[in-house]
């Protein structure tokens, strides 16, 4: 085969692979190609409270939700299949569960529906092996989580 194109097969395989998928009701890859982005929503399933001591906020909640893909099909895509939809928590920044206060001004409430990602991480760059201890993650975009101290009672 000539090397020129030899070349521009490589060069042509390498772009394919290395381009992102434009975003649809689907999902996308993120901009550095190690993770995919799957859209939904998050229906709250059962909120009950932390009892945890060792947290600065006395007042956090357990908040279990399950998340639902805008495409039911894309369920057989998951690169974690075992890494269920269902009984998911959601946290603040720091891990915990969220205040009293912050979860009613964010209008939490047991079945209420919130917008979501589910974000699957496969690949971080400089990572071999099991270095990444949470490869799946859930994103509520429209839920600021980073200030949640100011609402601690």
């Amino acid at each position: 085969m000539n090397h020129r194109v030899l070349f521009a097969l490589l060069a042509l395989g390498f772009f394919a692979c290395s381009t992102t998928t434009a975003p649809d009701e689907r999902g996308s890859f993120l901009d550095t190609g190690t993770a995919f982005e799957y859209y939904g929503v998050a229906i709250v399933t059962s909120i009950e409270p932390e009892n945890g001591a060792h947290t600065v906020c006395p007042d956090r909640l357990i908040v279990r939700f399950t998340f639902v893909p805008n495409d039911p099909s894309v369920v057989s895509d998951y690169f974690y299949p075992w890494y269920e939809d269902r009984g998911q928590k959601l946290v603040v920044a720091d891990g915990y569960g969220p205040p009293v206060r912050w979860a009613i001004e964010m209008g939490i409430s047991v079945m209420s529906v919130h917008r979501c990602t589910r974000i699957e991480t496969y690949d971080w760059p400089g990572c071999t092996g099991e270095c990444i201890p949470f490869p799946i993650q859930f994103d509520f975009p429209d839920m600021d989580r980073t200030h949640y101290y100011e609402y601690c009672d």
